[in-house]
């Protein structure tokens, strides 16, 4: 509950920040249009901070098939209703529309599935305990997502808007071959090494293994 309600707290705070930073971005980028997009696409970030506890009980209990089932069909939805937004012209809004509709069916139907509610409580001391180990992975997150995000500002301030989107569709399909694997092993290796937390010599070898199986799946996809 502390961590669910942490979470929300920072979701709002930087929805916060985004909507007060929307007008700079859209100048910086030279559209107009963008300061209204992101303050109404801003809202998926409220919106993910709701189902972070159901997806992460899920994860540790190896349920993904049932969460792999979830983001599925959301995500089969969310596309079928962009297609028809944008063939009866909404143009960037049916985008901003399956964003949106992919990530509130995911937050209902975990909700649903995973049968947890917080309590009105607030632990300062699980806060701190929880927080000493997340605030590394929230720094490592942070520090990957700039790292992997600066190219496309760069370009995306001195190209055009049709030169990022050629850019941003191929660097999709590059990380299919470099990030889809990988991220699909991460969620599942996470809870595995868990269980060797207090055997170094076991974490070892089971994380040795999962890098060699990455390795041999993911530079042949690269090669291509």
């Amino acid at each position: 509950s502390t961590i669910f309600w942490w979470n929300l707290f920072i979701s709002f705070v930087l929805y916060f920040v985004l909507y007060l930073a929307a007008p700079v971005i859209a100048d910086f980028y030279h559209i107009p249009l963008l300061s209204f997009v992101l303050r109404v696409q801003g809202i998926v970030l409220i919106i993910n901070s709701l189902n972070i506890i159901q997806t992460n009980q899920l994860r540790k209990q190896l349920k993904f098939k049932r969460l792999a089932n979830v983001t599925i069909i959301a995500h089969i939805v969310a596309a079928i209703s962009a297609i028809v937004l944008a063939w009866n012209g909404w143009g960037v809004w049916a985008l901003v529309a399956q964003q949106i509709i992919a990530n509130s069916g995911i937050s209902i139907m975990l909700w649903f599935l995973n049968k947890w509610l917080p309590d009105f409580s607030f632990s300062k001391e699980s806060f701190k305990q929880l927080f000493g180990f997340g605030s590394f992975i929230l720094l490592a997150n942070l520090i990957n997502t700039f790292c992997n995000n600066i190219q496309g500002l760069l370009i995306g301030r001195f190209f055009s808007s049709t030169v990022m989107g050629y850019y941003a569709q191929a660097l999709k399909l590059e990380d299919i071959s470099s990030k889809s694997f990988a991220s699909i092993v991460d969620q599942v290796s996470y809870p595995v090494l868990s269980k060797f937390q207090s055997d170094n010599d076991a974490m070892k070898s089971v994380l040795r293994k999962l890098v060699v199986a990455l390795f041999y799946v993911a530079f042949p996809l690269m090669l291509v």
